[in-house]
This record gives structure tokens, C-alpha cells and sequence, in this order.
């Protein structure tokens, strides 16, 4: 007997390694449009860059389509390198650091829509919510403190030129992510798969359209055998659902089945699968001794989250992907929202040490000064919400229990405070 529960708990670990690759692969891939968007980037950075607030507007964008800080900042610290923000040092920065924070928002799209995965479950959904929402909300609040603060008196801006100053002279070899060597291969074979084979992606988008209508019918069935009456919602959304989908393949195939769109849309079917056997796992082994784990070793306290958040950031090099493992845990209730929070903070402060390596190995005054000036952004906003961390965990709470009654109102937050606020902020400038 013992035996044969030493055997299922290591199926179920050798499981959860399984559901933990496919969460980190979905999050890699969901940055279809990167290659596509990378060319459209660098030509509204070039016309947009002078107006502060639409370089804050543009960050978010780019980020949030790109599904990369990585890409924005990128581009930036080569902008700010190669003098196109401006021959004169200062002011280059002037212009790039609001695309810097506008990047920072723009990031937590990630952690957003992995928080999605679980709103079949009202509990799970509302303890998942606000941990993503609380990273969302930290991220809006220090820009919204510090963004007026930036434009008027350029205080990153200096700070950032002197300190970039006393580094000029260091070089690095740089660093590789150990998750990039594990995953890339894989995402570049599935790349590969889209790129040379039409059909994978019409096979793709079929496959996960008819999914989707499968799973509303066998939902709606199930609550009209449980005596459910409030069906005529339901059958409108199914309705719906199938003449979107019919007139999507019928009448706009040629842009419908695009391999970009078909690997976006893989990604996500991936993300929330993988997210959905992760939780599984996770609440079969846990029986007690996870949770003890989390409260008492790793999350033990508010320092110790910071640093746990700071070092995973830094090894990943990616805060999207820190934060979102994360998100499933929450939801499952083995952490909570006050113990996310640090881990966030410590996330967005080690996300900079991805700009800086890049910045050292470049040995550009200028390419130091903008990663800096983004290392500077975070830790102001550490210091100014962690003593005041009741403002955005509050917000966090109570924005979840309003989404929770309409499960349409997430989806319009994500959709609104990443792609069509700032979208319409920048057509409107122009």
C-alpha cells in the first residue's frame, strides 16, 4: 500500500513538471505578433517619442501586443543608444523613460489572463483575480505618482545619466535564462510546425473553435439537468458564439487562418490547460505540508517573498512568468494576496536586471542610463506602495468582488486598460 502512494505521488510530481512546461512554453508563445509588431513599433516610437504621455500609452501597447517588456525595453535602450530619441543625453532619456513605465503596466497582461484560466470557479477566480490584479494596480498607481513627477523635473532621467556614469567603463558577458534553454527549443520546433505547414494552423484553429463550443454545450447541459433556469443567456452566448466563428472562417479566412493567430490561439488553449492540471496536482499533494511549506519557509515573510520574487525574476529573466505561477497557487488558496504582493514587487525590481546585463554587455552610456533609469522606476515604487501597500490590495479585493457576478467584465478589463485605452489615446494624438 505505501508503495503504490509513493508511485501515484511521483506520477503526480512527474505530472506537475509536465503541467509546469506547458505553462511556461503557452507564455513564451503568446508573443505570436512579436516578429510582426517589432517593425510597427519602431516606426510609432520614431514619430510618437516626443509627447510624454503617449510614450507612457505607447509602452503599454506594445507590451501588452508584444507580450514582452523584454522587446519594448529593448528597442528603447537601442533608440536611446544610437541618439534616435535625441543627440543630447537628458533629454533622450526625457523621452524614452515613460515608454519605460508605460512597459512596466503593460507587462501584467500576463498575469491577467492566466488568472482567466479559473473563472469556471467563482472562488478560485476571486483569490486569483486580485493576486493578478494587485500586480496590475502597483504598476498604474507608481506610474500615476511618479509619471507627473518624471515629465516635470526629468528627476529619473538625472539620476539615471549619473549613476550610468560610474558603469560606463564595465562590460558583461551577459546571461542566459535556464527556462529559455529548456523552452526555446521546444517553442522554436512548434514555430517551425506553424510556419511550414498550413494545415497546422487551420487544424489548430478548428480544433480549439470546436473545443470551446463543446465545453458551452456540456456546461449548459449540465445546468439544465441541474434544474437551472437562467438558460436563455447561455443560448444566446452559444448562438453567438457559432456565428462569430462562422462567419470568422466563411468570410475572412485568409486573415483568420494565419499562423500567427493560429499560435496565439494554441498558446492560450495550452496556457489554460496547463493552468487547469497544475491546480489538480497541486491540491492532490497538497495535504498539508505544501501550504506549511509556503507559510513557513518561503513565504514566510514580506522580505523573504521580495527577494524569492527579486532572484526567480533575475535567474528567469522574466516577471511575466514569475508572477503567473503564482496566480494558480492563489487561486488554489495555498497563498494569499499579502504574500503575492512582495513576491511582485521583488518581480518587477528583478525584471531590470535583463535591461542592465543588455546595457553592460552594450557598454553604451545611454543604453546604462534608460536601464538604470527603469531598475530606479521600480524601486521608487517599492518605496513609495509597500508602507501603503492596504491601497492597492483594498483596490485589488473589492475590483475582484465586482467581477466575480459578470464574467464578461474581466475580459473588458483586460481588453480596455491594455489595448483600446491606449490605442485610442495614440490615434487621437496623430
Amino acid at each position: 500500500m505505501e508503495r503504490i502512494k509513493k508511485r501515484s505521488t511521483a506520477l503526480r510530481i512527474l505530472l506537475l513538471f509536465i503541467a509546469l512546461n506547458l505553462f511556461f512554453l503557452s507564455i513564451n508563445m503568446m508573443g505570436a505578433f512579436k516578429g510582426d509588431t517589432k517593425e510597427y513599433a519602431v516606426s510609432l516610437l520614431t514619430i510618437l517619442h516626443g509627447n510624454p504621455f503617449i510614450g507612457l500609452l505607447l509602452g503599454i501597447l506594445l507590451t501588452a501586443v508584444m507580450q514582452s517588456s523584454s522587446a519594448t525595453t529593448s528597442i528603447v535602450v537601442t533608440f536611446v543608444a544610437s541618439g534616435l530619441f535625441g543627440a543630447e543625453l537628458k533629454e533622450s532619456l526625457r523621452a524614452a523613460i515613460p515608454i519605460i513605465m508605460g512597459a512596466n503596466i503593460g507587462t501584467s497582461i500576463t498575469s491577467a489572463i492566466v488568472s482567466i484560466g479559473h473563472i469556471g470557479n467563482e472562488k478560485e477566480f476571486k483569490r486569483a483575480f486580485t493576486a493578478s490584479t494587485v500586480h496590475d494596480l502597483f504598476n498604474l498607481l507608481a506610474a500615476a505618482a511618479l509619471f507627473p513627477i518624471q515629465v516635470y523635473t526629468n528627476f529619473l532621467g538625472i539620476l539615471s545619466y549619473k549613476i550610468a556614469g560610474l558603469f560606463s567603463s564595465v562590460e558583461s558577458s551577459g546571461f542566459s535564462s535556464p527556462l529559455k534553454m529548456l523552452v526555446d527549443p521546444q517553442k522554436k520546433f512548434l514555430e517551425t510546425m506553424f510556419e511550414n505547414y498550413a494545415f497546422v494552423s487551420k487544424f489548430v484553429l478548428i480544433f480549439v473553435a470546436s473545443f470551446v463550443l463543446i465545453f458551452l454545450l456540456y456546461s449548459s447541459l449540465k445546468k439544465l439537468i441541474a434544474g437551472s433556469t437562467r438558460l436563455f443567456g447561455r443560448v444566446a452566448l452559444i448562438s453567438l458564439y457559432i456565428s462569430f466563428v462562422g462567419v470568422a472562417f466563411s468570410e475572412f479566412g485568409q486573415y483568420v487562418f494565419n499562423k500567427n493567430i493560429a499560435q496565439f490561439v494554441f498558446a492560450l488553449f495550452v496556457l489554460f490547460y496547463s493552468l487547469s492540471l497544475f491546480v489538480k496536482i497541486m491540491r492532490k499533494l497538497a495535504t498539508g505540508k505544501i501550504e506549511l511549506l509556503f507559510n513557513n519557509y518561503i513565504f514566510k515573510n514580506a522580505p523573504r517573498a521580495f527577494m524569492l520574487g527579486l532572484v526567480l525574476t533575475a535567474v528567469i529573466q522574466s516577471s511575466s512568468v514569475t508572477i503567473s505561477v503564482v496566480i494558480p497557487l492563489a487561486g488554489a488558496g495555498m497563498l494569499n494576496v499579502y504574500q503575492i504582493f512582495p513576491y511582485a514587487l521583488g518581480a518587477n525590481v528583478g525584471t531590470t536586471i535583463t535591461a542592465l546585463l543588455a546595457a553592460l554587455a552594450l557598454g553604451n552610456t545611454g543604453a546604462l542610463a534608460i536601464a538604470f533609469a527603469h531598475l530606479l522606476f521600480n524601486i521608487f515604487g517599492v518605496l513609495l506602495f509597500y508602507p501603503l501597500k492596504i491601497v492597492p490590495i483594498t483596490l485589488a479585493k473589492k475590483f475582484a468582488e465586482v467581477v466575480i457576478y459578470n464574467k464578461i467584465l474581466p475580459i473588458l478589463f483586460i481588453l480596455t486598460l491594455y489595448i483600446l485605452l491606449p490605442l485610442a489615446g495614440i490615434l487621437l494624438s496623430r
